[in-house]
C-alpha cells in the first residue's frame, strides 16, 4: 500500500533537499495559497473529524498545524535513546503512522548525528488507508533499502502477527498520543505486545501532556506497569504550555524504556539542543483546555488562528448531540458510545453514573458491550454500589455472545472468591472459553497454571 502516480509523489520523488522541512514546506505552500475562507473551511473539517486525514486537503491541513510541533516532540524522544541503540540494524513499528512522520524526524536526528543506525524494515499502522499510502511513500523516500509493510486497523484491532516477523533483532516501538487513546484500546495494545518475541525492545511513547487531566496521563503508567518495566529504568519528562518549546504553547509527555536484551548500554546521548519552529510558526497547541486568553487577546487573532488553536478541543457538541439523539430513541450501540464516552472522559465530562445509565439502557436490550461494561461498573463500584451478583450476571450475559473479556473475568472472579465461593475448575472453565478464541490474557491466566491449550 503505497501513494504513487500523483503529482505528489512526483513532487516527493525529486524533493531535494531531502528533509522533514522540505517535505513539510509542500503542505505549507499549499494552504498558503488557499483563500482565508477555504482554510477555514478546511480546518473546521479536519477538526470535525478528530483530525483523522482521509483527503489529500486534510493531510496537507495537518502537516500545517501540527508538523512543527510533533517534530519538536520527536526530536527530543530521539535524543533520549540510549547511545548504543544506533550501532546496528533496527525493525521499526509505528502505532498510528499518520504521514510517516516519525520516520521522516529520525531521518533527520540521524543525518545532523552523523548516525549510522539502518532500518531493515518498517511497520506501518494506521486507520486510515489515504494516510498509509502517503506514510509508505515518505518512508521508501528517505529509506530506500528499508522494508515496508503497512497495516490498515485501529490498535485495539491489531494481532501478533500484524507486529511481529520472529526476526529477534532490535525493534522500536514508536507510540504517538498514548495518552488520548481509550483504556480499552491501551489495554488491548497490552495483551499484543505481551506475546511479544525475544529480542531488544526499544519503546518510545510521545506526545501531550495533559496536564489538567491525570486520567489520561494513567494510560502511560498503565502500559509500564502492564509490560513489567521497572520503573527506575523509564526515563519519564513532561513539559506543560511554554516550558517545552520556548514562546510556543506546546506540551510534551515523554516515557522512554526498553524491554528485553540486556547487551545494550543504558546511557543515554547528550541532550538536543532546543527546536525551534521553522518559519513564523503561527499554530499554537491546544491541548490544555485551562488556558485562557483575554478578550483583547482573542480580537487580536485572526478566524483561522483561533480554528487551529482549538483543533485539540476535546470538546465535539455537535457529534454529542447526535450520539444522545439517536441514544434517546433507543438505538443500543449509540447508548452504549454515549456510555463509553462519559465513562472515558472523552468529549464529555467524566462521569461514572451517566456511563452506568446509558451501559444499562443498552444492556436491557442485548448489547453484548454494554452487558460487558455494565458488569465492570458492578464489579469495581464505579457509578453504582459495589455488587459482585450484578457483575456476575452482566458479565454471563456478555459472555453468552462471545464476549472474551466477560469470560475471562468470570475466571477471574471464581479464582479470587470475589462475591462467591472460590471454585477453581469454574474459573479454568472460563479461562479456557476465552483463551480457545484468542484471548491474551485467559491464556497468560492458563499458563500461570500450567495449562496450555
Amino acid at each position: 500500500m503505497m501513494e504513487h502516480g500523483t503529482n505528489y509523489s512526483f513532487f516527493i520523488e525529486a524533493l531535494q533537499p531531502l528533509t522533514f522541512h522540505s517535505v513539510k514546506e509542500l503542505s505549507d505552500r499549499f494552504i498558503s495559497e488557499l483563500s482565508e475562507e477555504e482554510r477555514i473551511k478546511l480546518f473546521d473539517e479536519l477538526k470535525r473529524s478528530g483530525n483523522l486525514q482521509e483527503t489529500e486537503p486534510q493531510l496537507s491541513a495537518y502537516l500545517y498545524a501540527f508538523g512543527d510541533m510533533q517534530e519538536a516532540r520527536l526530536q527530543k524522544a530521539y535524543a533520549r535513546l540510549p547511545e548504543s541503540f544506533f550501532s546496528g540494524e533496527i525493525e521499526w513499528i509505528d502505532y498510528g503512522c499518520g504521514q510517516g512522520l516519525g520516520a521522516m524526524v529520525y531521518h533527520d536526528f540521524l543525518q545532523a548525528r552523523n548516525l549510522t543506525s539502518s532500518v531493515r524494515r518498517f511497520t506501518l499502522i494506521d486507520p486510515s488507508e489515504r494516510c498509509l499510502q502517503r506514510a509508505a511513500l515518505h518512508v521508501r523516500r528517505f529509506f530506500p533499502h528499508s522494508e515496508i509493510r503497512t497495516v490498515c486497523k485501529y490498535i485495539d484491532e491489531l494481532t501478533t502477527d500484524d507486529l511481529f516477523s520472529g526476526n529477534q533483532s532490535r525493534t522500536l516501538h514508536l507510540l504517538s498520543n498514548l495518552p488520548g487513546m481509550a483504556v480499552h484500546t491501551v489495554e488491548c495494545l497490552v495483551d499484543v505486545m505481551t506475546t511479544m518475541s525475544e529480542g531488544y525492545h526499544q519503546f518510545v511513547c510521545v506526545g501531550p501532556y495533559y496536564g489538567n487531566s491525570p486520567e489520561r496521563m494513567t494510560r502511560l503508567d498503565t502500559l509500564i506497569e502492564r509490560m513489567e518495566i521497572p520503573l527506575e529504568t523509564v526515563v519519564a519528562e513532561d513539559w506543560g504550555d511554554e516550558q517545552f518549546v520556548p514562546g510556543q504553547a506546546w506540551t510534551c509527555a515523554l516515557r522512554i524504556f526498553a524491554k528485553g536484551g540486556g547487551d545494550l548500554k543504558s546511557e543515554t546521548p547528550s541532550e538536543a539542543q532546543p527546536v525551534s519552529p521553522v518559519g513564523s510558526a503561527e499554530v499554537p497547541e491546544s491541548e490544555s483546555p485551562t488556558q485562557v486568553s483575554s478578550d483583547d487577546d482573542q480580537e487580536k487573532k485572526s478566524k483561522i488562528e483561533q480554528i487551529l488553536e482549538a483543533l485539540n478541543d476535546p470538546e465535539e457538541p455537535e457529534y454529542v448531540a447526535q450520539l444522545r439523539a439517536e441514544a434517546e430513541q433507543n438505538e443500543s450501540r449509540s447508548q452504549n458510545r454515549l456510555g463509553y464516552l462519559y465513562d472515558v472522559g472523552k468529549d464529555v465530562f467524566q462521569n461514572d453514573a451517566e456511563a452506568v445509565r446509558w451501559y444499562r439502557r443498552a444492556a436491557a436490550q442485548g448489547y453484548a458491550m454494554a452487558q460487558y461494561n455494565l458488569g465492570n461498573h458492578y464489579l469495581a463500584g464505579r457509578g453504582v454500589p459495589q455488587d459482585y451478583g450484578e457483575a456476575i450476571k452482566w458479565y454471563r450475559r456478555a459472555a453468552e455472545q462471545d464476549i472474551l473479556p466477560a469470560m475471562n473475568n468470570l475466571g477471574v472472579i471464581y479464582a479470587t472468591g470475589q462475591g462467591v465461593k472460590r471454585n477453581e475448575t469454574e474459573a479454568i472453565k472460563w479461562y479456557r472459553k476465552a483463551a480457545q478464541k484468542g484471548d491474551q490474557t485467559a491464556i497468560r491466566n492458563l499458563q500461570k497454571r500450567g495449562i496450555s491449550l
